[in-house]
């Protein structure tokens, strides 16, 4: 579990800063002008600014979470999807093995849409 959030930390992290950092600096000022108040400047101009970037990097960071966790069960699980694909790998049962990666692709693909539906539900400006 540890591994797992481990590498999908940094990339959503850097994303999250990628997405705050491309921010206009007018917006900051016309805020700052208006004498909007952190809370205010946080919700209003701050999180709808960066959220295409964080998205992009919880995106991101589905694909790297699914894989480390198909990497994670075949080295040390006794069950799971990537525990299925080696101990197929390694009896030669290729055809069952390949059932496991279309699971995989499966389920990255669907997250995927599901995340893209999420980003088109929180960012319909997008």
């Amino acid at each position: 579990m540890v591994t797992i959030a481990l590498s999908v930390f940094f990339p959503v992290v850097i994303n999250t800063v990628a997405g705050v950092m491309s921010i206009d600096k007018v917006y900051a000022d016309v805020a700052k002008n208006y004498g909007a108040n952190p809370k205010d400047f946080f919700m209003k101009i701050a999180l709808p600014g960066a959220m295409p970037v964080m998205m992009e990097g919880i995106q991101m960071g589905q694909a790297i979470a699914l894989l480390t966790i198909v990497a994670a069960e075949m080295i040390g699980a006794r069950s799971g999807i990537g525990y299925v694909i080696w101990m197929n790998y390694k009896a030669f049962l290729i055809p069952e093995m390949f059932v496991g990666l279309l699971l995989i692709s499966f389920f990255g693909y669907l997250f995927s849409l599901l995340l893209r539906g999420l980003q088109s539900k929180l960012i319909p400006w997008k």
